[in-house]
């Protein structure tokens, strides 16, 4: 019987000297989803990867990938998943194809036919006969997802796979991994920086910051928690208005966006923000509730930061 979910970890940490790059993280992937895996540049989304991947050792902690623990051995788990990790790695003095026969080779081995099914699938058909080394970044990373697809695993594992693709070909890929859960039945860990586009195409998200976890769950539900008020003040107020509303227990938080204030609460609480801000003597040019996406949610959670 299939396991329940694809991923599992408990408090999985891993410590570089002095350095906490992933902080006792815990969450569960279920089977038959898109899962997105989300935090600022530097949160310790790569790192918790590798460790699932089995390319790096936890320093504590557990997960599980597939039924298999990470820590005696994921072979099993492994023939069973596709991944792409950070830069695609290939020969570059070979063609496309070329390189995925030798992954096919040292992999176990795979027919022509299957080469060319994914080189079409990710959009390579026409340049497969390309070498490597000629190839733009967007063309990069159709080629390592054709990698990650070439032993038609029921799991993949994607870091960052629309990375250097253009509008049409992040559509493209959008639409294939949506079809491959709906259709197919596989799932899905995607990490991204695209928003939008995980708004769209996943079903839920964990998003991690300072290497630790700080919101979780179906992307409908957590936008519904997020409802948001969007409120315009004259620059001489904006500080006093800011500081101000956040004396309110029921706001989760505030984004800034110049003289505009993206405040995480209840949109029925709409008059009593005019209240309060009417009790500072500050009158907005503009209070208005608005729809709360996932950037908004990004955003406030990580205070807008976007650390290297």
């Amino acid at each position: 019987m299939p396991e329940e979910f694809v991923i599992r970890t408990w408090g999985l940490t891993k410590r570089y000297g002095k350095t906490l790059a992933v902080d006792g993280i815990s969450f569960e992937v279920p089977r038959g989803e898109v899962f997105g895996f989300l935090g600022p540049n530097g949160a310790g989304k790569t790192t918790t990867i590798a460790m699932l991947l089995g390319l790096v050792h936890p320093t504590s902690g557990a997960a599980e990938v597939l039924g298999c623990d990470i820590r005696k051995g994921l072979g099993a788990a492994l023939r069973r998943t596709g991944a792409t990790i950070e830069s695609p790695a290939f020969y570059p003095y070979l063609s496309g194809r070329d390189n995925l026969r030798v992954m096919a080779l040292t992999g176990g081995g795979c027919d022509a036919g299957r080469i060319a099914e994914v080189l079409e699938r990710v959009g390579l058909a026409g340049r497969e006969g390309d070498l490597f080394k000629t190839y733009s970044m967007g063309m990069k990373q159709r080629l390592a997802l054709a990698a990650a697809l070439l032993n038609d695993p029921e799991f993949l594992i994607l870091d960052e796979p629309t990375n250097g693709l253009d509008p049409a070909g992040i559509q493209e890929t959008r639409t294939m991994l949506r079809q491959m859960v709906d259709e197919q039945g596989k799932s899905v860990f995607l990490s991204s920086h695209l928003l939008h586009e995980v708004q769209q195409v996943c079903d839920r998200v964990v998003i991690i910051d300072h290497g630790r976890v700080i919101a979780q769950g179906r992307v409908d539900e957590l936008l519904r928690q997020r409802e948001a008020i969007e409120v315009e003040l004259r620059p001489a107020d904006v500080d006093r208005g800011e500081a101000a509303l956040r004396t309110a227990r029921w706001v989760t938080g505030i984004r800034r966006d110049g003289d505009r204030l993206h405040v995480a609460a209840p949109a029925e609480r709409s008059g009593e923000v005019a209240e309060i801000l009417a009790g500072q003597q500050i009158y907005p040019t503009q209070l208005v509730r608005a729809s709360s996406t996932l950037e908004d949610l990004f955003l406030t959670l990580t205070g807008n930061n976007n650390r290297e």
